[in-house]
């Protein structure tokens, strides 16, 4: 009994990439078994690399094959039918992620000179710092 309901969108996706010996199984079968508590969780995996857009085939058949291997033997085409099919409903491109790249916008402000023009300034504070400590823990008896 799964505690939580799986994500339903790639459980579907993976009853069908499963081959038929799986999916024929009635309710009881699948509960007496434990089939159905290993496909929710490999649907709950799948689900954090979908949602990370992970969707390298080595990251997924090394992530879900342990699972997989206690339901059928053969699982690497099983693992790459559901991949691409997760790939195909979920991926999104960088235009989606990122936005359009503009080339011919103006940029608003250029944030990397900033961030160097920061980092020197904090170099600079430190150094002289350093160089007051240094000057006053040198002539430190004088003062006494």
């Amino acid at each position: 009994m799964a505690l939580l309901e799986p994500p339903g969108d790639l459980l579907n996706l993976l009853r069908k990439a499963l081959p038929d010996e799986i999916t024929s199984k009635t309710a009881e079968e699948s509960k007496e078994d434990g089939s159905e508590e290993v496909l929710a969780y490999v649907a709950f995996i799948a689900a954090g690399l979908t949602d990370a857009h992970e969707y390298d085939a080595s990251v997924w058949e090394e992530t879900l094959n342990p699972y997989l291997s206690s339901l059928i033997n053969e699982n690497k085409e099983t693992v790459e039918k559901f991949r691409a099919a997760a790939e195909e409903a979920f991926a999104l491109d960088d235009a989606s992620l990122f936005g359009d790249d503009d080339d011919d916008a103006e940029p608003l402000c250029d944030v990397r000179f900033k961030y160097v023009f920061l980092l020197c300034c904090f170099v600079f504070i430190f150094l002289k710092l350093s160089f007051l400590l240094l000057f006053f823990l040198h002539f430190w008896d004088s003062f006494l």
